[in-house]
Protein backbone atom coordinates (compact mmCIF):
# COMPACT_ATOMS: atom_id res chain seq x y z
CA UNK A 1 0.00 0.00 0.00
CA UNK A 2 2.38 2.73 0.85
CA UNK A 3 4.70 1.65 -2.26
CA UNK A 4 1.52 2.29 -4.02
CA UNK A 5 0.59 5.94 -2.26
CA UNK A 6 4.69 6.59 -3.24
CA UNK A 7 4.09 5.98 -7.02
CA UNK A 8 1.12 7.43 -7.31
CA UNK A 9 2.63 11.08 -5.51
CA UNK A 10 5.51 10.55 -7.98
CA UNK A 11 3.15 10.45 -10.95
CA UNK A 12 1.51 13.17 -9.47
CA UNK A 13 4.50 15.66 -9.06
CA UNK A 14 6.06 14.28 -12.08
CA UNK A 15 2.30 15.61 -13.64
CA UNK A 16 2.63 18.66 -11.91
CA UNK A 17 6.09 19.55 -13.16
CA UNK A 18 5.15 18.77 -16.34
CA UNK A 19 2.72 21.50 -16.58
CA UNK A 20 4.00 24.26 -14.67
CA UNK A 21 7.29 23.46 -17.33
CA UNK A 22 4.56 24.03 -19.82
CA UNK A 23 2.94 26.88 -18.47
CA UNK A 24 6.47 28.59 -17.42
CA UNK A 25 7.37 27.66 -21.47
CA UNK A 26 3.98 29.01 -22.57
CA UNK A 27 4.57 32.54 -20.34
CA UNK A 28 8.07 32.92 -21.76
CA UNK A 29 6.53 32.85 -25.38
CA UNK A 30 4.60 35.06 -24.55
CA UNK A 31 6.55 37.60 -22.59
CA UNK A 32 9.09 37.11 -25.76
CA UNK A 33 6.10 37.94 -28.34
CA UNK A 34 5.02 40.78 -25.89
CA UNK A 35 8.64 42.45 -26.02
CA UNK A 36 9.48 42.15 -29.20
CA UNK A 37 5.90 43.93 -30.19
CA UNK A 38 6.55 46.54 -27.83
CA UNK A 39 10.56 46.87 -28.42
CA UNK A 40 10.64 46.45 -25.01
CA UNK A 41 12.98 43.17 -24.74
CA UNK A 42 15.86 43.56 -26.88
CA UNK A 43 17.37 40.13 -25.84
CA UNK A 44 15.51 36.76 -27.25
CA UNK A 45 14.02 35.19 -24.32
CA UNK A 46 14.76 31.31 -26.41
CA UNK A 47 18.04 31.34 -23.75
CA UNK A 48 15.90 30.79 -20.95
CA UNK A 49 13.88 28.00 -23.01
CA UNK A 50 17.10 26.69 -24.17
CA UNK A 51 18.19 26.47 -20.21
CA UNK A 52 15.30 24.80 -19.59
CA UNK A 53 15.44 22.09 -22.46
CA UNK A 54 19.02 21.97 -20.64
CA UNK A 55 17.91 21.32 -17.39
CA UNK A 56 15.53 18.70 -18.67
CA UNK A 57 17.85 16.97 -21.09
CA UNK A 58 20.18 16.68 -17.48
CA UNK A 59 17.60 15.39 -15.45
CA UNK A 60 16.57 12.68 -18.00
CA UNK A 61 19.97 11.56 -18.24
CA UNK A 62 20.68 11.08 -14.58
CA UNK A 63 16.94 9.24 -14.74
CA UNK A 64 18.55 7.32 -17.40
CA UNK A 65 21.71 6.46 -15.49
CA UNK A 66 19.30 5.63 -12.63
CA UNK A 67 17.56 3.34 -14.90
CA UNK A 68 20.77 1.64 -16.00
CA UNK A 69 21.69 0.76 -12.15
CA UNK A 70 18.57 -0.48 -11.75
CA UNK A 71 18.03 -3.09 -14.71
CA UNK A 72 21.51 -4.11 -13.81
CA UNK A 73 20.74 -4.78 -9.97
CA UNK A 74 17.35 -6.56 -11.41
CA UNK A 75 19.15 -8.57 -13.38
CA UNK A 76 21.62 -9.86 -11.29
CA UNK A 77 19.25 -10.45 -7.98
CA UNK A 78 17.01 -12.48 -10.94
CA UNK A 79 20.23 -14.24 -12.00
CA UNK A 80 21.52 -15.28 -7.91
CA UNK A 81 19.85 -17.55 -5.69
CA UNK A 82 18.30 -16.64 -3.22
CA UNK A 83 20.56 -17.71 -0.50
CA UNK A 84 22.90 -15.31 -1.77
CA UNK A 85 21.34 -12.22 -1.38
CA UNK A 86 22.54 -9.84 0.71
CA UNK A 87 19.31 -9.33 2.10
CA UNK A 88 19.22 -12.89 2.99
CA UNK A 89 22.59 -12.88 3.97
CA UNK A 90 22.05 -9.79 6.41
CA UNK A 91 18.80 -11.01 8.33
CA UNK A 92 18.48 -11.69 11.60
CA UNK A 93 15.99 -14.10 11.78
CA UNK A 94 18.25 -16.33 9.04
CA UNK A 95 20.97 -16.07 11.15
CA UNK A 96 19.09 -16.96 14.02
CA UNK A 97 17.52 -20.07 12.42
CA UNK A 98 21.25 -20.92 11.33
CA UNK A 99 22.30 -21.25 14.65
CA UNK A 100 19.41 -22.91 16.00
CA UNK A 101 19.80 -25.62 13.49
CA UNK A 102 23.58 -25.93 13.91
CA UNK A 103 22.91 -26.26 17.71
CA UNK A 104 20.23 -28.51 16.64
CA UNK A 105 22.74 -30.49 14.32
CA UNK A 106 25.46 -30.86 16.97
CA UNK A 107 22.76 -32.39 19.51
CA UNK A 108 21.63 -34.90 16.99
CA UNK A 109 25.21 -35.75 16.56
CA UNK A 110 25.79 -36.56 19.98
CA UNK A 111 22.86 -38.75 20.19
CA UNK A 112 22.88 -40.42 17.84
CA UNK A 113 26.30 -41.46 18.37
CA UNK A 114 25.33 -42.32 21.66
CA UNK A 115 21.68 -43.79 21.60
CA UNK A 116 21.75 -44.56 17.84
CA UNK A 117 19.16 -43.39 15.19
CA UNK A 118 16.04 -45.16 16.34
CA UNK A 119 15.88 -44.05 19.64
CA UNK A 120 12.62 -41.93 20.45
CA UNK A 121 14.70 -38.43 21.22
CA UNK A 122 17.14 -38.88 18.55
CA UNK A 123 13.67 -38.97 16.03
CA UNK A 124 12.56 -35.98 17.99
CA UNK A 125 15.53 -34.01 18.19
CA UNK A 126 15.80 -35.30 13.94
CA UNK A 127 12.00 -33.67 13.27
CA UNK A 128 13.08 -30.27 15.01
CA UNK A 129 15.96 -30.25 12.37
CA UNK A 130 13.82 -30.79 9.41
CA UNK A 131 11.35 -28.75 11.02
CA UNK A 132 13.88 -25.99 11.30
CA UNK A 133 15.31 -26.62 8.19
CA UNK A 134 12.16 -25.98 6.30
CA UNK A 135 11.64 -22.85 8.18
CA UNK A 136 14.99 -21.26 7.35
CA UNK A 137 14.53 -22.47 3.43
CA UNK A 138 10.44 -20.57 3.79
CA UNK A 139 12.22 -17.51 5.46
CA UNK A 140 15.20 -17.68 2.13
CA UNK A 141 12.36 -18.08 0.13
CA UNK A 142 10.27 -15.08 1.15
CA UNK A 143 13.45 -12.70 1.60
CA UNK A 144 14.79 -13.50 -2.15
CA UNK A 145 10.66 -13.07 -3.54
CA UNK A 146 10.25 -9.69 -1.22
CA UNK A 147 13.78 -8.69 -2.72
CA UNK A 148 12.66 -9.53 -6.26
CA UNK A 149 9.51 -7.94 -5.64
CA UNK A 150 11.06 -4.95 -4.52
CA UNK A 151 13.89 -4.73 -7.45
CA UNK A 152 10.85 -4.86 -10.11
CA UNK A 153 8.69 -1.78 -8.42
CA UNK A 154 12.41 0.43 -8.50
CA UNK A 155 13.26 -0.61 -12.21
CA UNK A 156 9.47 -0.18 -13.41
CA UNK A 157 9.45 3.06 -11.11
CA UNK A 158 12.80 4.29 -12.97
CA UNK A 159 10.85 3.30 -16.74
CA UNK A 160 8.11 5.48 -15.51
CA UNK A 161 9.99 8.83 -14.79
CA UNK A 162 12.68 8.20 -17.48
CA UNK A 163 9.52 8.28 -20.24
CA UNK A 164 7.68 11.07 -18.62
CA UNK A 165 10.98 12.72 -18.76
CA UNK A 166 11.54 11.72 -22.67
CA UNK A 167 8.18 12.96 -22.96
CA UNK A 168 8.79 15.93 -21.59
CA UNK A 169 11.89 16.61 -23.41
CA UNK A 170 10.05 15.73 -26.54
CA UNK A 171 7.59 18.29 -26.13
CA UNK A 172 9.84 20.74 -25.33
CA UNK A 173 12.01 20.71 -28.54
CA UNK A 174 9.17 21.37 -30.25
CA UNK A 175 8.98 24.59 -28.83
CA UNK A 176 12.35 26.00 -28.73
Amino acid sequence: IKSEIAKQAQVFFLEQIARLKLEISKNQEELNQYGQERGIVAGDMTDVAIKDLEQLRSEKTIAETELAKRRAKLNSILNSSAESLDQVRESPVVSELKQKIAEKEREYGELTATLGTENQKVREVRASLDAARDTLQREVESIGKRTIDAARREYNDSTRQVAELDRLYQDSTARV
